[in-house]
């Protein structure tokens, strides 16, 4: 895993961007998470930027990696993410992207201060080896009753982002 700080010019893009957004249909938090999904996004293009990354914030991908469709998936957390944690895709998502990439935003007093960047898989691999829970069944990594269907899997199951990062490389 890899930790970024917050960046205060990407936080305010975040907020920003957060507040235009307004709140999705289905989503999980009732639109309190956008800012920390922005801050994912923009911290996963400025790692990712010397590879010509690019935004593109639609509803089926977030970002452009060497010409490969993306959607960063982001969990607010008040602490660092381990291994066995989860990301989730929710269930509903049908996005046309090729993969998705998991990152964490640790809060302290509703502050953000560190963006994780925990993992990545192929779209196809993601819904191959993730676990299904159905709304109401309790994720075993927090206890947290699953407000909508959903897909999970642990971080240590995922690729690291440096394989991501050298497959992008020398492709």
């Amino acid at each position: 895993m890899i930790d970024l700080p917050i960046i205060q010019e990407e936080l305010e893009l975040a907020q920003s961007e957060a507040k235009k957004m307004g709140i999705l249909r289905g989503s999980i938090l009732n639109g309190q998470g956008n800012e920390a999904g922005f801050l994912g996004e923009l911290a996963v293009h400025r790692y990712f930027g010397y590879l010509d990354s690019r935004r593109n914030n639609t509803f089926n991908h977030d970002l452009i990696l060497g010409g490969f469709r993306f959607d960063v998936k982001t969990k607010r957390r008040k602490v660092l993410p381990k291994p066995e944690y989860y990301g989730t895709v929710p269930a509903y998502q049908n996005q046309d992207c090729q993969g998705y990439i998991f990152t964490s935003v640790q809060y302290e007093d509703k502050i953000p201060i560190k963006v994780t960047l925990c993992g990545w898989l192929g779209k196809s691999s993601f819904l191959r080896d993730s676990v299904f829970f159905k709304k109401g069944d309790v994720n075993p990594e927090n206890g947290w009753v699953c407000s909508l269907d959903c897909r999970c899997l642990e971080y240590k199951k995922m690729r690291d982002i440096q394989s991501l990062e050298c497959g992008l490389l020398f492709r």
